[in-house]
């Protein structure tokens, strides 16, 4: 089985991880992210990332969404291997259309994590064009279970043909809690899809006032048409293990969020979670498979910054709690979010596409 991946992140390629970098930013030539361990010496895999056209790659994303010139430029590649998975529809929408005029020998599969594109523009041009590509793809996996109820309403004719699998994260990689003393009473990460108004009113209050929070991944210039409380402290965009030592010296951790028909802050859930941090986060579609309310983690309703004071000043209030969540969210990781499992799924699925089984 030879399987070439289009992600939509810079990919490096080099004999060693010399930086440390997660998994999905690594391809050493022979093993990839959930793919490693889970094929076998005759399969072959190899990764196409948008390092080699990052520049046009950014005006295509800003003008229209998609990345266009990376599947273009390898268009005759993919005859050569068996399954062509892109992950995400904006590195796979382009491949469906062309599959849709063109026949081609190999599979495509989709990873959609943003629901195609929750329909920002529904009913409309580009609505039809994307439900038009759609039907030449083979197999879709999906990381939100709420997804399936928005294929049956836009994409029928997806649903059998496509399968909710949770994300796994790599184990090894975030297993690296550490007890020391806390810096921070929270820390707050992510620089998009979060809901920073929300958070800001949150912990505006006194009864918060003398409690310091870290905001990670966005400087405070970011915020200048919003109201920053004092107590509220950032830092841009760091290394992998600086940001795992931030969080290792805070005491919990909170995802602002709103609600999107998409798949959203799962990793930073996840990574976070096995670290051995107390979770706060929006009750969301993307989150709902990840985490149990009051025994997992804590979820408040989305934008209401009063539901998210009261949770942050519960679990700041209780070291308990904290310990509890923290065990309990570990250990639920540890049995169900394994990026091996991940894999494994998906690997059985993509021979059983190969070999032309019923799905």
């Amino acid at each position: 089985m030879k399987i070439l991946m289009l992600v939509n992140w810079r990919v490096e390629k080099k004999s060693f991880n010399t930086r440390n970098l997660q998994e999905p930013d690594f391809f050493n030539g022979k093993e990839y992210w959930f793919f490693k361990n889970n094929l076998s010496c005759e399969d072959e895999i190899d990764v196409i990332g948008l390092e080699t056209c990052s520049f046009i790659s950014k005006i295509e994303y800003k003008l229209f969404k998609v990345y266009i010139f990376q599947t273009i430029k390898n268009l005759f590649k993919f005859k050569k291997y068996d399954i062509v998975i892109s992950h995400g529809a904006n590195s796979g929408i382009v491949l469906a259309f062309i599959r849709r005029l063109i026949k081609t020998k190999y599979k495509h599969v989709l990873f959609d994590i943003g629901s195609f594109r929750s329909g920002s523009h529904k009913n409309g041009p580009i609505d039809k064009i994307i439900k038009y590509a759609s039907k030449s793809i083979d197999y879709v996996f999906y990381h939100s279970s709420g997804q399936f109820q928005y294929y049956k309403k836009e994409f029928p004719w997806l649903l059998n043909k496509s399968e909710f699998v949770k994300f796994g994260i790599d184990l090894e990689y975030f297993n690296k809690m550490k007890k020391c003393e806390k810096k921070f009473d929270g820390i707050c990460i992510g620089s998009s899809f979060r809901d920073w108004e929300t958070f800001f009113k949150a912990v505006d209050c006194s009864e918060l006032s003398n409690h310091k929070f870290l905001v990670l991944g966005r400087d405070k210039e970011y915020f200048n048409k919003l109201n920053v409380p004092s107590n509220i402290l950032f830092m841009n965009k760091v290394s992998s293990n600086r940001m795992i030592e931030l969080i290792n010296l805070s005491k919990i951790s909170i995802i602002p969020l709103k609600s999107f028909e998409f798949s959203y802050a799962q990793m930073t859930f996840l990574d976070q979670g096995y670290l051995g941090i107390p979770i706060i986060a929006g009750k969301t579609m993307s989150l709902v498979d990840y985490g149990v309310d009051g025994k997992t983690c804590l979820f408040y309703q989305p934008e209401d910054f009063f539901d998210l004071r009261k949770k942050i000043q519960l679990l700041l209030n209780s070291e308990a709690l904290r310990k509890e969540l923290a065990d309990n969210n570990r250990k639920y990781i540890l049995k169900e979010c394994d990026q091996q499992l991940m894999g494994k799924i998906v690997c059985l699925k993509l021979r059983q596409l190969v070999k032309d089984e019923t799905i």
